[in-house]
Formats: structure tokens, sequence, C-alpha cells
């Protein structure tokens, strides 16, 4: 039968306890106070009846009642719907378990960490686009200590501007007025317009992209098109800029032309 139970810290024993008849079989349940954080270690002894001992077991133990040091994070790519969130601490005693990402009050993400020091990265989607949001992240160290940042504010960007409606320059404009949209050319006929300055421009007629070009600083754009002979001709275009994803449809150019002579 037991009839000392030992447990103390390597470097402060502590008064051995006895055990009862109800519990001598179960082992002990001892409370062990650690005052600081850090690492320590735990010895364990158990003696009979007889005075034989056993050989002392060891526990490591960590204690960690500290935050996760103070950090910031960063926002980049900003797009119409979304942006990233970047952040990134460390912990001395535990080590950083997680990162939680708040938007708006609602967490969007969780995210375990990589390790201490290592930023992580949370994409968020799904969002207005032009709108403002308060971000926060909290880390979360091993022990359960949270340090959470201060709100900043991140805006989802404006959707690309719709082009205005195409024009047919008046040198292929042949009908009676130059800007009846008669022409009797099918081929190379000269088109421009107007959209956010360098934007990518695709330019269809009806649901058939025929050409694409870009604007220029001022946000003019011209191209060359050729449309089907003998019959009207729905020219519309949009424009792209990175980020900010495709405009809508621009309104429509009905441009007739007519290469059957009378």
């Amino acid at each position: 039968g037991i009839d000392g139970y030992y447990v103390w810290e390597i470097t402060n024993e502590e008064t051995p306890e006895e055990p009862t008849e109800s519990n001598y079989l179960k082992g002990i349940d001892k409370q062990v106070k650690i005052e600081t954080d850090g690492t320590h270690t735990l010895a364990f002894m158990a003696k009979d009846r007889a005075g034989n001992k056993s050989g002392i077991a060891t526990l490591i133990v960590k204690k960690d009642s500290t935050q996760p040091k103070e950090y910031s994070l960063e926002i980049k790519r900003e797009t119409v719907e979304g942006f990233t969130i970047v952040a990134g601490t460390s912990d001395e005693t535990s080590g950083i378990a997680r990162y939680n990402f708040y938007v708006a009050g609602e967490l969007k993400s969780s995210i375990e960490s990589p390790g201490d020091n290592q930023a992580v990265e949370s994409v968020i989607t799904g969002l207005a686009p032009q709108t403002s949001y308060l971000v926060y992240v909290q880390a979360v160290d091993r022990a359960g200590n949270i340090r959470e940042t201060a709100n900043i504010t991140a805006t989802t960007l404006m959707p690309t501007a719709k082009p205005g409606v195409p024009n047919l320059l008046d040198a292929h404009d042949t009908g009676i007025s130059n800007v009846d949209n008669i022409t009797k050319y099918w081929q190379g006929v000269e088109v421009n317009g107007n959209a956010e300055p360098n934007a990518l421009i695709h330019i269809y007629n009806g649901s058939n992209k025929i050409a694409e070009t870009y604007t220029d600083t001022n946000g003019y754009w011209h191209a060359n098109i050729d449309l089907s002979q003998n019959a009207h001709n729905y020219i519309t275009c949009h424009a792209y800029i990175e980020t900010r994803g495709w405009s809508e449809r621009s309104e429509t150019l009905d441009i007739l032309c007519d290469t059957t002579p009378p």
C-alpha cells in the first residue's frame, strides 16, 4: 500500500500528502500553484509502507498568463467585393495558436498560425462595392490568451464605370447626314468612345466580340471594326480595370451597313 505521496516543483519541495483508504489505489490529486510564467518541471515520487520509493517521474508544464505581443494589421489588394487582411505577432511563452479575422463585427475566418512572427493573410470576399468596413484581428496564443488589434477601416473599390455609347466617325458615316449612323463601308469602319483612363475595352456586335483596344490617359479609345453587310449592327462595349473588374455594357450604337447600290 502507499504510505506517502510526494509532489513538488524541483526547486520548491512541498510537504508529502498522506493517502486515505478510499483513494490510495487511485492516486491523489494535488493542486500546484505556479506563480510565474515560463516552463516548469514538476516531479513526483511515491513510497510504500515498507519504505520502498518509486523513481521520480517528471512533468513539464508551461504557464502563460500573458497576452501575445502588440501588433498592427495591414489591408491590401482591395477589390470591388473585398480585400486581404494581413497580421502577425509572437508570444514568448506558449506561441501563437491562431488568428481570428473580424469584419463589421462578424468573424470571417480563423486561421492556424504557421509560427511566431510569421504573417497570416485572410482573403475577404462577398462584400458590397465602394463600402467602408471596420476590421480587427485577434491573436490567440496556445494558452488561450488573446491580443486584439484596434479597429481600422478598409474600403472596397468602386466598380469600373460604364463606358459611353460608341460613336461612328464622320468619315464613315456616309448617309444623308453624318449623324444617321448609316454607312456604305463594312471593313475597317472607324468607331470611338470614352471610358475610364487606361482601361481595356472590348467591342461587340450583338453578342459577338469583334475588337479590343485600350483607352488612353484621357479615357479616349478608337478602333476599326468589320460590320455585317446589308444589316443593322448593334455595337456595344465594356471596360475592364484590374482589381475593379468589368463594367456594365454601354448603350447600343445601331449602325446600318448598306453595301448594295440602288
